[in-house]
């Protein structure tokens, strides 16, 4: 606890003499850092986790309300291999927005796609 501490105590004094001009961002101070940043290991650390953080909650929150909206639309007409399938085509649109309509269907007339009645 007295690593942590004296750690704490270094960075504000670091940010007392430096403080000329200050980052705006995260990724400029973990930028300006640089060599110094072996001083301050744990501080780097939560800083990279805090620049994170706030990408990996929208990404996750962005899945489930688009999976809310795909399942309350076609609840009681899919399986759950059709949900997953249209939960990523939805959440990842920039890659599916990208993709000609007209190779799709023309990949799917060549398949052969017979029912099986009897096996």
């Amino acid at each position: 606890m007295l690593v942590l501490e004296a750690e704490f105590y270094m960075w504000q004094q670091y940010w007392r003499t430096n403080s000329t001009n200050p980052p705006t961002t995260i990724i400029d101070v973990l930028k300006m850092l640089g060599p110094q940043s072996m001083f301050f290991p744990n501080i780097v650390q939560l800083l990279e986790i805090y620049a994170i953080l706030p990408v990996s909650i929208a990404n996750a929150e962005r899945s489930f309300s688009v999976l809310k909206l795909v399942k309350t639309f076609l609840r009681n007409s899919m399986d759950d291999d059709r949900l997953s399938s249209l939960a990523l085509l939805n959440i990842h649109k920039t890659i599916t927005n990208k993709l000609d309509p007209e190779n799709i269907v023309d990949e799917f007339a060549k398949k052969n796609r017979r029912i099986k009645l009897i096996d």
